[in-house]
């Protein structure tokens, strides 16, 4: 009769197996595909996810290989060392996630169509839309301040359900489930979509300054490569990274606010910023309903603070605050205010930013029906008022956009799924994937 341990230990060597066959044929599946590649010398989208899937596997059998070490020490059970938190976020990095997870690629696809559509509707959904999640930011900020007053979890926005209802409720498992998914699904499509921009919409500007053949099919295999690689390595290696991270994360923030803001300004000028006819208010229309659709719409895309709240384990007790702590010196903030403050200015500098291009993508007043047929009409306008050279800025802030959504959403989502591990919903080692 088998006793349980054994049964144990054949259930991981049974996923430990399962692990070298994904590993083997991933390898293997990934270099075939490589090589055919190279010989036929296209790569398409339908490439593009063969090699992302292979990747996956070769990942997937990875981890699960490794697990054998740990399934012989089944036998040799021996206490575990407590696990000191890596308390590594400031200010300036929980500012940084906020705004580079709302600052994503709907600004490059949704604000220039809805803008041009629905005209003063659309703007003043842009602000409706600021002014509630600003409050929402201030709620989340209020019950994060009282949660540590009274020594409570405070992991995200479902620890507050946790506190109300209790760690056993449905609604908590609910909503934490939900969190996991809708982070886990944004760091998927933020990674699918920036590997099919770098396949289908960066070859073309490369051959404009003269990168062809090889080089062009370097360039582009490269990129992909290296965000596969960096999501694998950091997947493995995450706290040991993530100081890292962050500061990858600031940079990447700080460029994307630069080059936004200044193809906002140079497309501005271009049309005199012209806002004539922003303002007409046709009442034939129901333009109340509008608003208010439209608001809710664009409400979505103001929640990058979430993962603020989300990573509230991950920061440091006192942080300093950039321009006031170089003119005070020394002066330094306590979490449970600089990370309210980081939340609601993630929001506003956010907000600031897509109205100054709303406006200045309508002061051109483009045709409608060119945006519509535009795959990301950002682009499109770049190159169409502006040159060029301003396609391929606009095409890098598409990709540090899409790259700073992806960082945030997939910290979080290991962040909830560890938070259901805690709560005896799922292994607690099931908490280190995402």
């Amino acid at each position: 009769m088998p006793t349980k341990k054994s049964l144990i230990l054949l259930s991981k060597l049974l996923v430990t197996l399962i692990g070298l066959v994904c590993l083997v044929y991933g390898s293997a599946r990934t270099l075939q595909l490589s090589l055919f590649a190279l010989k036929q010398g296209t790569f398409g989208v339908v490439e593009a996810f063969s090699l992302f899937s292979g990747i996956v596997l070769i990942s997937s059998g990875a981890l699960l290989t490794l697990s054998i070490p740990t399934s012989l020490r089944v036998r040799f059970k021996r206490a575990r060392l407590k696990e000191k938190t890596n308390y590594v976020y400031g200010f300036g990095s929980t500012l940084a996630i906020g705004i580079g997870a709302t600052l994503g690629s709907p600004l490059f696809v949704l604000i220039p169509e809805n803008i041009v559509q629905y005209e003063f509707v659309s703007l003043g959904a842009l602000v409706l839309a600021t002014a509630l999640s600003v409050f929402m930011a201030k709620v989340y900020s209020d019950m994060y301040i009282t949660s540590k007053q009274e020594n409570l979890g405070a992991l995200g926005g479902p620890s507050f359900t946790k506190v109300a209802c209790g760690t056993r409720s449905m609604r908590y498992f609910v909503s934490r489930v939900s969190m996991w998914i809708a982070n886990t699904a944004l760091a998927a499509y933020s990674k699918l979509v920036l590997i099919i921009f770098e396949v289908e919409f960066f070859p073309p500007i490369l051959r404009y300054y003269g990168v062809n053949g090889i080089l062009e099919q370097s360039v582009v295999y490269g990129l992909a490569i290296l965000l596969i690689a960096w999501a694998v390595v950091s997947a493995l290696y995450e706290k040991r990274l993530l100081k890292a991270i962050g500061r990858l994360q600031i940079v990447s923030t700080a460029a994307l606010i630069l080059i936004l803001v200044y193809e906002s300004v140079l497309l501005g000028d271009k049309g005199d910023w012209n806002l004539s006819g922003l303002f007409n208010i046709h009442l034939q229309t129901n333009w109340i309903s509008s608003l208010v659709i439209d608001t809710g719409y664009l409400y979505i895309l103001f929640f990058g603070f979430q993962e603020i709240q989300a990573l509230e384990r991950d920061t440091l007790e006192n942080s300093s605050i950039p321009l006031i702590s170089w003119v005070k010196k020394g002066y330094k903030m306590e979490k449970t205010k600089y990370l309210g403050v980081s939340m609601i200015a993630s929001v506003v500098i956010a907000a600031i930013i897509n109205i100054l291009y709303a406006l200045a993508v309508y002061s051109v007043h483009p045709e409608l029906n060119a945006l519509e047929e535009a795959q990301i009409p950002a682009l499109y306008l770049a190159k169409t008022l502006l040159g060029v050279n301003h396609e391929l800025l606009m095409a890098i802030a598409f990709l540090l956009a899409t790259f700073t959504t992806f960082v945030p959403s997939y910290l979080a989502a290991s962040r909830h799924l560890a938070a259901l591990g805690e709560d005896g919903f799922l292994p607690q080692t099931i908490g280190s994937y995402s």
